[in-house]
């Protein structure tokens, strides 16, 4: 049986592991917060959202969401990240670094329920940093357009 000062050692050293893999659990980029976000029809807040943007291993940028259909009024909820990345465009001779659009993705949909979901894009080599701007947005239905919440707009350095 430990004794009483060698379960303090194990304790305190087990509480230290897990704050170390609490602040970094990404591997080399901690995720940077984003939200929370609404999206409104009619006046009516219908869906909201928060999470995550994240550095996974240099290779993706991903974007987490915790999407809540708030209304549960039968519109379908989704979240959409249109990522950014800062360096030099491939294929560009002008070698000037700035931010282009790296691809944008959208969540499946859901209704009447909470659901945490994921989209990514790549990394590129020639970047520098990484941007998320992410929206939460209910389908209306035709012919009105999707309403989407104001962007949140996350970035991380690589």
């Amino acid at each position: 049986m430990p004794t009483k000062r060698v379960r303090k050692i194990i304790s305190r050293t087990a509480l230290s592991l897990l704050c170390v893999w609490t602040i970094l659990p990404i591997g080399q980029a901690v995720a940077v917060n984003w939200g929370p976000a609404s999206a409104y029809y009619d006046g009516t807040e219908r869906a909201t959202g928060y999470g995550q943007f994240y550095n996974s291993r240099n290779q993706r940028a991903v974007t987490k969401y915790v999407l809540s259909d708030v209304k549960k009024d039968g519109m379908n909820v989704y979240g959409y990240t249109t990522g950014n990345i800062y360096g030099i465009r491939e294929g560009d001779s002008s070698n000037k670094e700035g931010w282009y659009e790296a691809g944008s993705e959208s969540t499946a949909e859901i209704s009447n329920v909470t659901r945490t979901m994921f989209t990514s894009f790549n990394l590129k080599p020639q970047g520098k940093a990484a941007q998320g701007d992410i929206q939460v947005c209910i389908q209306v239905g035709w012919p009105i357009i999707d309403e989407c919440s104001a962007s949140s707009i996350p970035s991380f350095n690589y």
